[in-house]
Parts: C-alpha cells; sequence; structure tokens
C-alpha cells in the first residue's frame, strides 16, 4: 500500500524521480470524441465496475470513461473524456504526477505505473484514488493507454482512525503503571509496555522478541513451554481470564512479588490469538498486609489475654467478635456467639429485666454516649458476680458510630475489699476517737508529773537530782510520744490556702535551725523562683518538713549537709524535696518505711514517717523515696497540688 498522498510509480526499480515542471498538454483544437462503444456485454462490464476506467491518448487527454469515472469525478461523462488527464489531478500533485508519467513513457512500459494521489471533484472536495496505467492493446481510436482508479478515500479514512485509534491505545497503554505485555503461543514477547522497565529493568526493546522466561523465576520458568504446548493442542487454561499472584525476577536477578490478570487477545487475519498479561507489583501491598496480620495477630493475642470480657457489636447490638475470656465465661463457642443479639447472649439472657435495661444501653450508645454501669450476674455455680459493665460508641472521621465496644470487669473480690475496708475504716475511727481521748487523758496527768518533777529537781541534793533528771528525760520522752500518737490518731481537718512555696520551707528550716546549728549541719534551700503557689495546709505542710528534716539531721555526722528544694513538674503539680548526704536507706527497710510505729531508732515513735504520708495524701499528692539520692543520702520527695 502506497502512503496517503505520495506519488510512487513502477519504473524498473520503481525509485521515484525529481520533480519538474511541464505544461499541461490542452486538447488540440478542442478535440473531443465520444466514446466508442464494444459489445453489450462489455458495456455491461463497464457499467457495473466501481472503478475508474479511462483510455488516454498520446496527448495525455482522455478519450473514453465508464460511469463510474462520472461518480468520482463528480462530472458527466462526456465531460470528462476530452479532459487532459493531469485536471483530474489535485493542483499541488500535478507536477508529481506528470514528472512519473513522463519517466513511465521514457522506459520501456514493461511495467505498469501504480501511483496514489488525491483526485478533484467538481463540488471542491477530493478523492484518493489509487491509479495502475497500463499501454493499450490498440489504439485505432486514438487510445494510447488505459488507466484504472479505484476510489480509496473511505480505506484511507478508515486506516486514518485506525491509526489514531492505535496512537491512542499505545498512549494509554504507556501512561499506565501497570505493565502490559503480550506474548504469542510460543511465549514470544510481541509488545511491551514502557512501564515494564520499572518493574523488570528492561525496556521494550529488550523484551520484544525474548522468551517470557526471562521475567519468570523457577519453577515457573522451565513449566511455561509445556503449559503453552498443552494450550496449543487443548485450548485449556487456568490462568486465563483470572487474577493470579506469582513471583516474578528483575532484570538484576531480584525476585518480587505481582499481581498478573492474564486474558487472550483474537487478532483479525492471524491464525493464532496473543496472550495478554497485566502486570500489578503487589511487593508493598504484601508487605503492608504482612504488617496487617502480625498487628491482627498482636492485638488477638492481647485481646484473648485480657481477663476481663471485651467484644465488639454493630450498632444493633449484634455481636461481631468476643475475646477467649468472655467465651469461657459463657460456657459455650465462640462460632455460637457471633450473630447474636447481645442481650440473648448467655451473660444477659438470666434476667429479663437486666435484658431490658441492656437494649436501652445499645441504643443510646449507639446514639454516641458512653455508658458505664454497674451489674449483677448469676454464675455457673449460683453465685452473684458484681460487673463493672461499660459501653463505648466507636465513630468514624465522619462520627457516625460503626461499632461498640462492650467490656465487663468482674469487680466482685473488689467490692468485697471496699466492703471490708469500709468497715475497718469505721473500727480504726472509732480507735482512733477513742485513742485521741485516752491520750489527751493521759498527756494531762503526764505533763503534770513532769512539771512537778521539775520544780523538785532544785530542792533535792546532787544524788537525788540526777535520778529526777533522768525520770524528767522519760517523762518528757513519753509526752512526746504521747503528742506524736495523738496527731496520727486524730483525722487530718485541712485548711487549705494559696501559699508561695519558699516561705513554706524556710519556716520548717527556721524551726529546725537551732537542732542543726547544735549538730553543726548546714541547711541549704533552693527554690525555683518560676515554682507557682501551691494549695496547702501551710502548718501541716511544715509539720511535714521539719519531720523529714529531723529525720536528715539524725543520719547526717557534724558537718554534713541536708538541702531543701522545690521546682515545678507540670502544670498541675510541684515537688518539694527533702535530701541529705548521710547513708542513706537500706533496701531492707523500704517495705515498712511508712507503716506507723514501726522505727529502728531506739528513741523513735515510728510516726513522723507515717505522718508526712499522710499529710501528702491528704492533700491529693503523694510522697515518694530514694535509698540514695543525688547528695548520696536519703532523698524524699512531696508533690503538691499547684493553685489554680
Amino acid at each position: 500500500m502506497l502512503p496517503q498522498g505520495e506519488l510512487a510509480y513502477q519504473y524498473r526499480c520503481a525509485a521515484p524521480c525529481p520533480m519538474e515542471t511541464h505544461p499541461i498538454s490542452p486538447d488540440p483544437e478542442g478535440r473531443r470524441e465520444a466514446p466508442e462503444h464494444g459489445s453489450p456485454l462489455q458495456d455491461q462490464l463497464l457499467a457495473a465496475t466501481r472503478d475508474v476506467l479511462i483510455a488516454i491518448g498520446d496527448d495525455s487527454c482522455i478519450t473514453h470513461a465508464n460511469a463510474a469515472a462520472s461518480a468520482v469525478f463528480g462530472l458527466p461523462v462526456s465531460q470528462v473524456c476530452g479532459k487532459n488527464m493531469l485536471e483530474i489531478v489535485t493542483a499541488d500533485e500535478r507536477k508529481r504526477c506528470r514528472k512519473a508519467m513522463d519517466n513511465w513513457l521514457a522506459g520501456s512500459q514493461r511495467d505498469a505505473l501504480v501511483f496514489e494521489c488525491h483526485l478533484a471533484h467538481a463540488d471542491g472536495s477530493t478523492r484518493n484514488a489509487l491509479w495502475r496505467l497500463t499501454p493499450a492493446s490498440e489504439s485505432a481510436s486514438g487510445a494510447q493507454y488505459v488507466a484504472c482508479a479505484r476510489d480509496i478515500t473511505a480505506l484511507r479514512e478508515a486506516e486514518r482512525q485506525a491509526s489514531e485509534r492505535e496512537v491512542r491505545m499505545v498512549s494509554l497503554v504507556a501512561g499506565m503503571l501497570d505493565a502490559v505485555i503480550t506474548i504469542d503461543l510460543n511465549g514470544i514477547i510481541q509488545f511491551a509496555s514502557d512501564s515494564a522497565v520499572n518493574f523488570f529493568g528492561y525496556t521494550p526493546e529488550e523484551m520484544v522478541g525474548e522468551n517470557i522466561k526471562i521475567i519468570m523465576p523457577e519453577p515457573y520458568r522451565s513449566e511455561h513451554d509445556d503449559y503453552l504446548e498443552r494450550y496449543r493442542e487443548t485450548g485449556e487454561s487456568w490462568i486465563l481470564n483470572t487474577t493470579r499472584e506469582f513471583q516474578a525476577v528483575r532484570k538484576s536477578g531480584a525476585r518480587f512479588w505481582i499481581e498478573l490478570s492474564v486474558s487472550r487477545i483474537d487478532m483479525p487475519g492471524q491464525a493464532e490469538p496473543l496472550i495478554c498479561g497485566t502486570i500489578r507489583d503487589s511487593t508493598a501491598r504484601r508487605h503492608a498486609e504482612d504488617a496487617l496480620k502480625d498487628s491482627e495477630n498482636r492485638l488477638r493475642a492481647i485481646f484473648d489475654q485480657e481477663f476481663q470480657l471485651v467484644g465488639l457489636l454493630d450498632p444493633s447490638g449484634r455481636v461481631l467478635e468476643v475475646n477467649r475470656t468472655a467465651v469461657k465465661r459463657a460456657r459455650t463457642s465462640r462460632h455460637e456467639l457471633l450473630g447474636l443479639p447481645f442481650w440473648e447472649t448467655p451473660w444477659w439472657n438470666m434476667d429479663s429485666s437486666l435484658q431490658i435495661r441492656l437494649k436501652g444501653w445499645i441504643r443510646r450508645a449507639a446514639r454516641g454516649e458512653f455508658i458505664r454501669e454497674e451489674t449483677t450476674h448469676v454464675d455457673e455455680g449460683g453465685n452473684e458476680r458484681v460487673v463493672d459493665f461499660s459501653l463505648k460508641p466507636i465513630l468514624n472521621e465522619q462520627g457516625d458510630v460503626i461499632l461498640l465496644l462492650p467490656e465487663g470487669r468482674d469487680i466482685t473480690e473488689l467490692k468485697r475489699a471496699q466492703t471490708r475496708e469500709t468497715q475497718v475504716l469505721k473500727a480504726l475511727a472509732a480507735i482512733g476517737e477513742s485513742s485521741s481521748l485516752l491520750a489527751h487523758e493521759i498527756k494531762n496527768p503526764i505533763t503534770s508529773i513532769n512539771l512537778a518533777l521539775r520544780s523538785m529537781v532544785n530542792k533535792l541534793g546532787v544524788d537525788e537530782r540526777s535520778v529526777l533528771e533522768d525520770l524528767v528525760t522519760r517523762m518528757q520522752r513519753l509526752e512526746h510520744t504521747m503528742r506524736r500518737t495523738l496527731s496520727f490518731a486524730k483525722p487530718l481537718e485541712l485548711d487549705a490556702k494559696c501559699h508561695d512555696v519558699l516561705p513554706l520551707v524556710l519556716e520548717a528550716v527556721d524551726s529546725m535551725q537551732p537542732d542543726a546549728e547544735g549538730r553543726g549541719v548546714d541547711i541549704e534551700v533552693k527554690v525555683d523562683q518560676a515554682c507557682p503557689p501551691v494549695r496547702v495546709d501551710s502548718g501541716l505542710i511544715e509539720e511535714a518538713l521539719c519531720n523529714l528534716v529531723a529525720n536528715s539531721l539524725q543520719a547526717v555526722d557534724e558537718g554534713g549537709a541536708i538541702e531543701l528544694s522545690a521546682l515545678s513538674l507540670s502544670s498541675d503539680w510541684v515537688e518539694v524535696v527533702v535530701q541529705d548526704d548521710g547513708p542513706g536507706i537500706p533496701q531492707s527497710l523500704l517495705p515498712t518505711l511508712f507503716r506507723p510505729f514501726v522505727t529502728t531508732k531506739e528513741d523513735g515513735t515510728g510516726l513522723g514517717l507515717a505522718l508526712v504520708k499522710k499529710i501528702a495524701e491528704e492533700h491529693g499528692g503523694r510522697v515518694d523515696v530514694e535509698t540514695h539520692g543525688p547528695l548520696g543520702g536519703a532523698c524524699f520527695r512531696i508533690k503538691l497540688p499547684i493553685h489554680k
């Protein structure tokens, strides 16, 4: 097929000649001859053909024309005859046609002149025509040559459209992220899209003509020829029109996972079809799936290791998932629980009134409300169990409830412990009240006896005086113990107000300074200027700090150091630290360090640290201890709430 709009001819080697300008021969003296007619059969044949048939004289004028010529040129046959051959060619192609004809005429004319050109229609349009020019067998009527032209306008238009479709398809395939490869039934690659290089490292030019096995690892590489042979023989294949996952191999030899979709393409005019494969790199997806699977396994392990009952419901209340503990408590299988309305599961179906309440909770949770209730259930042994039950809605990004998370915590033992604790607290309160009265009753006589003994000391001799002074010391110690006991036993009544931290610390230091100076111990104060005020009972905090400083004074040697510091921990807490450079605290004492009446000192009451802990906790804070702090000795940290 000749290229559209270009002229070619067959002359010896059929090579084109340079174009030259030649005048078009006019019809001499206006000579036009009517066509001569042959036999009726010949006339019928000429009339029936759709191809243009014309006879041309030696002056290049048309002497005969059939009816098809009239349709192609848009002129009556009578007007077609007499026209110069080149007049029916579009003006831009006349020079080339003239030159080609001259070259052909100058030759042996043994071969027909075949060329393609555009013909001018009377209405101004053009037609694509394929010409074949041969010498006439006789020229009695002046005809020297016979020309046959076929209107190939529709063919060229179809080819143009097909070419455009092909360009679009190639562009589409080239723009695809997925790779597209076609092979014949022998496995030879016929086409590879541009994106294939991103997958395999081969350019399309490198792949075309190679066997598809170049991108296959074993065992597929060795087995593929057998697959194709079986398909050629039987037409059966398990992979056509499916998407499967395989490993492929890159040019570098590295393996990776792909999704392969395979289909058959039946090509018009070809005996065998092509096999088309669309390839997607699934490595990232598989890694994501593996990570998701690992995450699910970890979550399932955590889910099932929970000692409490946990599940998942849809917004209507149907069971989607339950953990192992819940299944065990239900005394059934997980499979039998899934899909049931939650209120019909064994955890709830023993009490119809509780089922009604649960339905209401589910409706409220489905509207986005968090539910938390204490419920009572009867276990398989007939014992009542108290459950802290909650129902939490889970929302999507749009704020819609998509799941409900039920949780049940068996708090039976906790409730029993709380009951026992309440009873103990009531008993302790009674004991504390009684001990407070008792201590008060004992303290007053002891004070009186102590005063009397002091007054008698000056009236006795030296020997008797030493005995009485020892007795006074013992009575003072007993009085101090009773005061500590009274302070610890009675409930604390906080008078919490806003206080700056520095004055609180300095008050405690001033109270203990005489004892420190007597022991030759230096007390250093470091309070951060940015430390915010705290809401505390100043008297109780001073007492707690004095107790800690007193302990440090007993622990350090002469010339030792004690440090009180304070800083802000967060927007909620201030930390006050009391530490020394003494020997620290043995690890063995930590479990009982804050227990009342436990002491390692001969003259200790065992109430000082217990009272410090009580004061800190009454303020909503806490006290922590380090056996060896930054200075080397004991370090106590009291956390107090910031005033807001």
